[in-house]
């Protein structure tokens, strides 16, 4: 990714000349490139899935497993691919997006390539399984 200031979609992107890490700011939503963020809010969500051309949303609880060793390798991943978006969602704050999209198990990872969902996975799968979805998915 460039140095310096960009606009991508409507969202103020910058960036350091020191860091690799780049903020996305969706209307002050906090998000970063290079990292697994957070969710924080829905207004969130519903910003990135809008505006984010490539985007990953991990649905997990911090009981469950699996689901934290899947937040292990998407963090590695997350460095892999800047150009990613990558975001946990916790079930238990976010009932209403668990609905929407029907979360029956956990962890469960929905892609979304310039808004529309493009890939859908349940389980902690292996890096090179994620590394293949992501290629495929966002054409990388």
């Amino acid at each position: 990714m460039k140095r310096g200031l960009q606009t991508i979609l409507g969202a103020l992107i910058t960036c350091t000349a020191i860091s690799t890490q780049c903020e996305i700011n969706f209307n002050d939503h906090g998000l970063y490139f290079g990292r697994l963020n957070h969710l924080q809010s829905e207004a969130a969500f519903y910003q990135a899935q809008k505006n984010g051309q490539h985007v990953v949303f991990k649905f997990s609880a911090n009981w469950c497993g699996p689901c934290q060793q899947l937040t292990t390798t998407l963090q590695k991943l997350a460095a892999e691919f800047e150009n990613v978006l990558f975001i946990e969602i916790e079930i238990s704050r976010f009932n209403t997006l668990k609905s929407k999209f029907n979360i029956r198990r956990i962890p469960t990872v929905i892609f979304f390539k310039d808004g529309a969902q493009v890939h859908r996975s349940t389980g902690a799968q292996t890096k090179t399984y994620w590394t293949d979805v992501i290629r495929d998915s966002f054409g990388l």
